[in-house]
């Protein structure tokens, strides 16, 4: 039987109060958004903690596919990296290398972060917990990174999931504003990349955003996590609706 999809959401806004509320209303992760965002890292422990304290998921964002950057997030315990725009092989070969300890990767050491419980763990039972749990989903975001999919998860072991970033995929396909018949054509086709990979590799897993509970049903089928939007959005969703 096929798991029920994870439902979660984006966040921009650098408030740990806001991430507790998502976590509050059940949702099962947030990906918390240095690329298009405000958070800074200064406040992202403390987005981690509420996240953890309400039983969410807490996955981060980072600007770029950056060694330290990726590092930094890392070493504030988040669950795991969302790594925008990978268009080849060697694009996931640095991430996945950034994200793992030695010898699955080349991740930084230090014994004294938040992932390491300040030194309460030993850094040997850390590296193994930190290598075993880390979850890494990879954004395709253009045309040559869904072109490329296909050799980028099957030369990639450590990959966990594909992201499509349907904004910059239609962005660049220049595909706003058209007819429906061309907006179903393009889900198909990232339908189509889908079935082909699970076929190679059934673990893999899917994302993408939806915008609402019918959008939700419809892609449930072939994607195992769905981001509903954003949580600014879903603010000014409910003052709209709420609104006299």
């Amino acid at each position: 039987m096929k798991k029920q999809s994870q439902i979660g959401t984006w966040s921009v806004i650098d408030n740990s109060d806001i991430i507790e509320i998502i976590g509050l209303a059940d949702y099962d992760f947030v990906i918390i958004d240095f690329e298009h965002g405000h958070h800074s890292l200064t406040n992202l422990a403390n987005h981690v903690r509420s996240s953890h304290l309400n039983s969410m998921k807490a996955y981060a964002r980072p600007r770029e596919i950056n060694k330290k950057e990726i590092l930094q997030l890392l070493e504030a315990n988040v669950d795991g990296i969302f790594v925008p725009d990978v268009r080849t092989v060697e694009d996931a070969k640095l991430i996945t290398d950034s994200c793992f300890y030695p010898p699955m990767g080349t991740r930084g050491a230090s014994g004294f972060t938040k992932s390491s419980k300040y030194g309460k763990l030993s850094f040997s039972n850390h590296k193994k917990i930190a290598n075993k749990k880390i979850f890494v989903c990879i954004l395709i975001e253009s045309e040559e990174g869904l072109k490329n999919i296909k050799d980028i998860v099957i030369q990639n072991k450590q990959i966990d999931c594909v992201y499509f970033g349907t904004y910059d995929l239609m962005n660049e396909l220049q595909l706003f504003d058209k007819n429906k018949k061309k907006l179903n054509s393009f889900e198909k086709i990232l339908i189509k990349k889908i079935k082909e990979i699970k076929r190679i590799k059934p673990s893999m897993k899917f994302g993408r955003v939806v915008h609402d509970k019918k959008e939700v049903s419809k892609f449930k089928k072939y994607y195992d996590l769905m981001a509903l939007k954003v949580d600014c959005n879903l603010i000014l969703d409910s003052f709209l609706k709420a609104k006299l």
